[in-house]
């Protein structure tokens, strides 16, 4: 009840363009280390960022800290969150609105009810395994078909976009809790496997077309305005997520970014470009989904 009433109080905020500058909620890189190694992954990249994990009394200490701030959501990030099942536990106690962003191989128990949980895909089976291993994208069915604190999390590629609206409407039928998109985008350490996903002008026409489909639907977290930003915005005016959120790396240090390695202008986070579509486009479908997202 607590965090539908949270999630409500998120809505109004943003309806009201309130949260212009205020610090919604604390990230943090739970662990470096993962239990796989996805062809695609920015993390891995940038070595100059990993960390030696904190201790879960220095973790406390720094939920404790954004308690006291008054801070109600956190998002928890790797590496892989969930290789660490005792900051979850801490996290759950601490922080009523909790986001875990997982590759899916270890199921979140399901006593954490009012946790929201992304779990990242790369396309159909043949697709996905080739990026993250043989027999990943069976076991993310097999442990959250059904489950409705799930985000399927799937980032657009040159790979995946002829089955995109296949996979889109496969993954309603497994009525998780939802489907959201990144775009593919480039690495400062980019890789000859980097230029097989990029997407083209026509290729990003292509998704353009697809997306645009899913404008009204509720489970599906695009608009109309986010499309544009996505594949039209060159964020060359710097980052506004450090304005909404703080980032922390493993060892709890600060950080600027929440996903080091990929090239600012080229970002195409999900959150990145809600901010920005909702800070200069205004739209009001677009608030209403950042913040039923957030």
């Amino acid at each position: 009840m607590l965090t539908k009433a949270i999630r409500l109080a998120n809505v109004m905020w943003y309806l009201r363009g309130r949260r212009k500058t205020e610090l919604a909620g604390v990230q943090l890189d739970v662990t470096s280390q993962c239990n796989l190694r996805c062809k695609s992954c920015y993390f891995f990249k940038d070595t100059p960022h990993l960390t030696e994990d904190a201790s879960l009394e220095e973790i406390e200490d720094l939920f404790k800290e954004y308690r006291d701030r008054h801070i109600y959501q956190l998002w928890l990030y790797g590496g892989e969150p969930t290789l660490r099942q005792d900051v979850i536990a801490l996290a759950y106690r601490y922080f009523p609105i909790l986001d875990i962003v997982s590759n899916g191989q270890i199921k979140v128990s399901p006593a954490y009810k009012r946790a929201k949980i992304y779990v990242s895909l790369d396309g159909f089976e043949k697709e996905n395994d080739y990026v993250r291993g043989r027999g990943v994208f069976r076991k993310i069915v097999n442990n959250y078909q059904g489950d409705k604190r799930v985000v399927f999390n799937v980032t657009i590629s040159k790979m995946n976009l002829p089955t995109l609206e296949e996979l889109i409407n496969y993954l309603k039928s497994l009525q998780t809790g939802g489907i959201g998109f990144q775009i593919f985008a480039h690495s400062e350490q980019s890789t000859k496997f980097d230029k097989q996903l990029a997407l083209d002008d026509n290729d990003l026409q292509v998704v353009k077309n697809i997306l645009s489909s899913y404008h009204y639907n509720p489970s599906v977290f695009v608009t109309k305005a986010l499309i544009d930003s996505f594949l039209e915005r060159k964020l060359e005016g710097g980052c506004k997520l450090r304005n909404y959120i703080h980032c922390h790396a493993s060892d709890i240090s600060r950080k600027p970014c929440c996903s080091p390695g990929v090239i600012c202008k080229d970002c195409k986070m999900l959150p990145i470009h809600m901010i920005e579509t909702i800070a200069k486009e205004n739209d009001f479908m677009t608030k209403i989904k950042f913040a039923l997202w957030m």
